[in-house]
């Protein structure tokens, strides 16, 4: 075989579904003694963890071609998988005096060797590196653990690596009760001067601590400037009422800038007010003046008859008329 290609890394990002990987370059040893090694990068914080092959992951192909890392589980969204060609770096090809040129095997031992050369080359390309044209000697040899222990690197005026202390560490504005060590940085006073830790301490009075002598001066306060130019007069603010809106009974009211410092559009929310208790009756008014009469009802249901009345009084006596009549 050959190795037609210098690509000896792979990356994908998980999506909770996909569970095989191609491994598009040629790598050596198959299954469990595949020379590849799995990486799983999260993506958020950038935390590495190296894969197990057999239990995170299994692998086909190989020895000599390429193949397939299929995951257990297929990886989440919020990592990726790097796949790397790892060549254990051995020479096992013996050639044997007399015997015939054993080309299958030669092949097989150099494209191993080109194999580990392009790992090689992948570690240099990650690393940091000066560029061609600094010709003049730069070394980049490190003093002893010794002498770097609390040091940090830098570049000197010629470009050369350099050790210097540690200036601190800074902790943000000084806080009583609070534990302190050395070389802790903190700032505080009006105006604020910034201060180096002297001794390990929880903090009481700064006062007191500064007498005691856990902390030193690093930076003093400087004295105020003088007072600069008087700026252009700016435009104008403009303020104008956006939106009007009834808030729940025994809710806050509010106003929200919804523009900006210089257009203000206030938005308004006021609160419905709770019912008020029931007031007092009030007095009777006046009687007013009498309606017009209505019209007539219909005629109601006559009544049963009443009772006979009591015989009235005797009438007084008539005159009688006779009159005879002849025969």
């Amino acid at each position: 075989m050959t190795i037609s290609t210098t690509t000896n890394t792979v990356s994908y990002t998980g999506n909770g579904s996909t569970t095989e990987f191609a491994v598009p370059y040629v790598f050596f040893g198959t299954a469990t003694s595949a020379e590849i090694e799995v990486v799983q990068v999260t993506i958020a914080t950038g935390v590495e963890s190296i894969k197990s092959n057999g239990t995170d992951y299994t692998v086909s192909g190989g020895s000599g071609t390429s193949g397939t890392v299929t995951a257990s589980i297929a990886p989440a969204s919020t990592v990726k998988w790097v796949i790397n060609r790892i060549t254990t770096q051995t020479q096992e090809t013996d050639y044997v005096e007399n015997d015939p040129f054993p080309a299958e095997s030669h092949e097989k031992a150099l494209d191993r060797l080109t194999a580990i050369a392009q790992q090689f080359q992948g570690e240099i390309n990650r690393t940091i590196k000066y560029p061609i044209g600094d010709t003049f000697g730069i070394g980049a040899e490190l003093d002893s653990s010794v002498t770097r222990a609390n040091k940090y690197l830098r570049f000197d005026a010629t470009g050369a690596v350099a050790l210097d202390t540690l200036v601190g560490n800074y902790r943000s504005s000084w806080n009583t009760s609070t534990a302190y060590v050395v070389n802790d940085v903190v700032s505080t006073g009006s105006p604020a001067s910034s201060y180096i830790c002297l001794v390990a301490h929880t903090s009481g009075t700064f006062s007191t601590d500064l007498a005691a002598s856990k902390w030193q001066v690093l930076a003093a306060s400087g004295a105020t400037g003088t007072t600069g130019d008087t700026g252009s007069t700016g435009a104008a603010a403009t303020i104008a009422v956006g939106t009007v809106a009834t808030g729940g009974i025994g809710s806050s009211a509010t106003v929200v800038n919804a523009g900006s410092t210089a257009e203000a559009v206030f938005n308004f929310s006021i609160p419905v007010g709770a019912t008020g208790a029931t007031g007092s009756t009030g007095s009777t008014g006046s009687t007013g003046s009498t309606g017009s009469t209505g019209p007539q009802g219909i005629q109601g249901i006559q009544g049963p008859t009443g009772s006979t009345g009591s015989t009235g009084p005797q009438g007084s006596v008539g005159v009688g008329l006779a009159i005879a009549l002849g025969g």
